[in-house]
């Protein structure tokens, strides 16, 4: 017998108010452990997040000068 399991489809991309409370609880997390570094593979883990929704989140963290992302796909807070 072959079980079947349903895929979960896609979340839509954080609408405006998720996007700006995702933002600020990444910001708070960076903030209370300023030596924190992450990929982007680790974002979504830990944040339970979409690679669209990542990919949104840590441009606008870099964008803004929170975070740098280094060569290898790192980012962290510029300071460190």
């Amino acid at each position: 017998m072959v079980a079947l399991i349903a895929a979960t489809p896609p979340r839509p991309l954080l609408g405006r108010g998720h996007f700006d409370r995702m933002v600020c609880l990444i910001r708070a997390e960076f903030d209370e452990m300023p030596g924190m570094r992450l990929t982007r593979a680790q974002f979504r883990r830990l944040w339970q997040i979409t690679e669209s929704e990542c990919d949104a989140v840590v441009r606008h963290l870099v964008d803004t000068g929170f975070l740098v992302e280094t060569a290898r796909g790192v980012s962290r807070p510029p300071d460190y």
